[in-house]
């Protein structure tokens, strides 16, 4: 029994565990924290955007992206769209094309912490940008799953910030600065509020024209 208990006590030893555990953690923060933070992309053209954001459905960011991306096809852009699943639009990895030629894709919940599919159909897809309307309140437990999603975009990135109050709010200007660190572009509501983030932020900000 004495014996038993050694080797047990062996297995747990802070070396063994060191070595097998918290060591390689640590090598792997530390190569983590060698890779570039920021991403610098040569300027390229614009033919595919891909928006994440509900749509079709009894919301003003649905509204308002369903609006903009007719305006796109419109104007000769490929537009695709990663939408959140609702009680009428269950989830499926099938693409639905909308009345104007939106390729949608129900795939992802404001209330998972991960979102594998949506990651996997924007790979396939492989957009030029990856644009978020984000009502900073909508997303939620979501938030982490969303900035993954993005970062995980070889393209450029943009969030339009809708209705949060800027700087006042301190949870909504938290997620600002989260967001900040991995896209390219803020795009606000409010004209006023553009130099005061832009003061807050490593990247661009701008407001909706």
């Amino acid at each position: 029994r004495t014996r038993v208990v050694k080797d047990w006590a062996k297995q747990w030893s802070y070396g063994r565990v060191y070595e097998e555990t918290i060591g390689p953690q640590l090598r792997t923060i530390v190569d983590s924290l060698k890779a570039p933070r920021i991403v610098i992309r040569r300027p390229s053209s614009v033919a595919h955007i891909c928006f994440v954001a509900t749509y079709d459905t009894e919301c003003g960011i649905a509204t308002y992206t369903k609006m903009l991306s007719h305006s796109l096809i419109d104007a000769g852009f490929r537009v695709s769209v990663l939408a959140e699943v609702t009680s009428e639009h269950p989830v499926s990895d099938e693409m639905e094309v909308d009345e104007h030629g939106v390729e949608v894709y129900r795939c992802w919940s404001r209330a998972a912490h991960a979102w594998v599919m949506a990651e996997e159909i924007l790979e396939k897809l492989d957009p030029d940008i990856i644009h978020a309307q984000h009502e900073w309140t909508m997303i939620g437990g979501g938030a982490p799953a969303l900035r993954n999603l993005m970062a995980s975009c070889a393209g450029g990135r943009v969030v339009t910030w809708h209705t949060p109050d800027f700087p006042a709010n301190p949870a909504a200007l938290s997620e600002f600065m989260l967001f900040d660190s991995i896209c390219d572009l803020h795009i606000l509501h409010n004209r006023a509020k553009v130099p005061i983030m832009a003061q807050q932020c490593v990247n661009g900000v701008t407001h909706i024209a």
